[in-house]
């Protein structure tokens, strides 16, 4: 590694951050950028920890590998999640407050994690890149139009329930207790009283939810399969263009993931229309 290929990295990872920041960003919320740029921080740290784990992870068998892969995405999504309730913690006063740590968190783990590939990729240390601009294109593109995006909305999913677990009001809370899901979560947490009980299902319902949309795509990511890959397993001979099926995974978890995402905001206003959050 050299300061060039740092500083090229740097530029590369910086500037969509900056453009997220500014879309995010609510100069209503007093205090927000400084809260902001904490959890951006903490989970940036995150970033250079996990990164470091993956070159210990077993080798026998490509099952093997998805499955480390996934609950290490599983992982990386918890931690991000730690970070929001860290660098929130006597701050958050609405579903919007901890919707936006989390997109904050989601740009910190992203940004530092981009830094390393760039890096990597720039000063040629992976030589299946190296030198070669039309791959080292595809690779920017990837990472920023397709792998924040996923960071982006699996922690704003955490963002919206664990906002959930700290402003419903009564009403809400017997609403919700009435779905399958949060008597299947409740069960072990019966010794709970019921405002704890709530608390604990939300945060694990968001935490679980983002971390299984994450630790797929993240070992899908890892991975890499191409089209060959998908060809060779069905017996079908390959075909002349090959390509990574990452974007292909990449779209399809961004567009259900998105529609859930704006279908819980759409939820959101209802029940804020119906006066049926806390004020805190």
């Amino acid at each position: 590694m050299n300061f060039l290929s740092l500083l090229l990295a740097i530029l590369a990872s910086i500037i969509p951050l900056l453009a997220w920041y500014a879309i995010i960003y609510r100069k209503s919320r007093k205090g927000m950028g400084k809260r902001f740029w904490v959890v951006f921080s903490l989970a940036g740290c995150g970033a250079l920890f996990f990164s470091s784990l993956q070159d210990v992870l077993p080798s026998r068998s490509i099952f093997s590998i998805g499955v480390s892969l996934f609950f290490m995405g599983m992982a990386v999504e918890y931690f991000k999640n730690i970070t929001v309730r860290i660098g929130g913690l006597h701050y958050i006063r609405s579903i919007d407050d901890a919707i936006d740590l989390s997109f904050a968190a989601a740009l910190g783990f992203t940004g530092i994690e981009n830094i390393i590939a760039f890096t990597e990729m720039f000063s040629g240390g992976n030589p299946s890149i190296a030198g070669d601009p039309i791959v080292m294109t595809k690779v920017f593109l990837i990472r920023e139009f397709f792998v924040l995006p996923v960071h982006l909305f699996t922690s704003g999913l955490f963002g919206y329930f664990y906002g959930m677990a700290l402003f419903s009001g009564k009403e809400l809370q017997e609403k919700n207790r009435a779905s399958i899901w949060f008597q299947i979560l409740s069960a072990p947490l019966f010794f709970l009283p019921p405002p704890r009980q709530f608390r604990a299902v939300k945060i694990v319902q968001g935490t679980l939810l983002s971390g299984l949309f994450y630790g797929l795509f993240f070992a899908f990511l890892q991975i890499n399969p191409h089209i060959s890959t998908l060809f060779h397993a069905l017996g079908m001979p390959t075909l002349p263009v090959d390509e990574s099926l990452v974007l292909l995974m990449s779209f399809v978890l961004f567009k259900v993931g998105t529609i859930l995402f704006f279908a819980l905001l759409d939820k959101k206003r209802r029940w804020e229309r119906q006066g049926l959050f806390a004020e805190q």
